[in-house]
């Protein structure tokens, strides 16, 4: 008698649970849950998987060249040097201490070049990827957002202008530190900037830089002079931020936090011989619910005027999320969540 009350008060509590959860969904503000006012047209099946390897260490892909892979993970004080079936050709070292003043630099390879960046101090560390030696300069800037070497000598970052309120883009002479030029790109920043947060792409064929940004479909192309060449916008249908950003005090200092879930539009772009290859992150109104969750698109775009050509699919690992991504003539190098790398191969795709 005592275990059936017990049984049916467990049913009781089971079936209540699933009431709360089917309500809060029906409520929730799901990403992609409803129709986002655009569609997507598949230029091919899914890539074809080549090769894949775990590597927990690496959390970026630093470079590419035809013959092999940089990857790179917290430390500045070495990169991976693979070939494009992963496999191990090369541990560099370049003999730099990690430290809290030089946590998680960006590293960048341009072979022959290697440039590391320390972002908040800010420091640039350049030399030459089979030296091992690297030289350092202090650049005359305050703190660095995001980062885009256009050749040795010159730099383009994105980052806090003098009053400290809003962010902007700034071209830096490597050789002594100093700004060369400043664009306000957008002259209205509500949080510091933070609210038009994306990813910052230099393009060497074609010369252009271009700055997709995350939390809307705002897409900008300069030249190397940080003169707009053109704005565009990527196919959804987000043309203005949702982000909200607040202070919390936390371990004795403020922290800029948004103050609720962010929907990301796009989540990471790169740039090859003038297509841009944009991973959305939303879901278009031909594609059903289940489907999307298991790939994520890759928007294909104009460098030339922005427009949009097509999509390709990339598909999921194990449910880690994308870190970063690379294209190198049909190849696609991606690196997930955990270190989980693979290579893809385009196949039947005309750009």
């Amino acid at each position: 008698m005592v275990r059936s009350k017990l049984f049916l008060i467990l049913i009781g509590f089971l079936a209540f649970a699933i009431v709360v959860v089917v309500f809060m969904l029906s409520f929730a503000e799901l990403p992609n849950k409803e129709n986002n006012g655009f569609t997507r047209n598949y230029l091919s099946d899914p890539v074809e998987l080549k090769f894949e390897s775990i590597n927990k260490l690496v959390s970026r892909i630093s470079g590419v060249t035809d013959s092999c892979i940089y990857l790179s993970g917290q430390h500045p004080g070495w990169v991976l040097k693979v070939d494009y079936k992963l496999s191990k050709i090369d541990t560099l070292r370049y003999g730099i201490e990690g430290s809290t003043s030089l946590r998680d630099p960006a590293i960048i390879i341009d072979y022959p070049n290697i440039y590391m960046y320390a972002t908040d101090i800010p420091l640039m560390l350049k030399g030459n990827v089979d030296s091992f030696i690297v030289d350092t300069m202090r650049l005359r800037t305050a703190v660095i957002t995001r980062t885009a070497q256009i050749s040795p000598d010159k730099l383009i970052i994105r980052g806090i202008d003098v009053s400290q309120t809003k962010q902007e883009f700034k071209l830096i002479d490597c050789k002594t530190g100093e700004i060369i030029r400043t664009n306000q790109l957008f002259p209205v920043q509500q949080f510091g900037g933070f609210e038009l947060d994306g990813g910052l792409e230099y393009d060497k064929f074609s010369g252009k830089i271009f700055y997709i940004q995350m939390f809307s479909n705002d897409m900008s192309c300069l030249d190397t002079n940080l003169n707009l060449l053109y704005k565009s916008k990527t196919i959804d249908t987000v043309q203005v931020s949702s982000v909200k950003i607040g202070l919390r005090e936390e371990g004795g200092t403020t922290k800029v936090m948004a103050q609720k879930p962010r929907q990301i539009v796009n989540r990471d772009f790169t740039v090859y011989k003038d297509i841009i290859y944009n991973i959305s992150g939303l879901r278009s109104d031909n594609e059903k619910l289940t489907d999307f969750n298991k790939i994520y698109p890759i928007d294909l775009y104009s460098g030339s005027n922005g427009k949009y050509i097509g999509s390709i699919k990339l598909p999921k690992r194990e449910g880690k999320q994308l870190l970063d991504i690379k294209v190198i003539e049909d190849i696609i190098v991606v690196l997930y969540e955990s270190g989980y790398c693979a290579v893809f191969k385009m196949t039947g795709i005309e750009v």
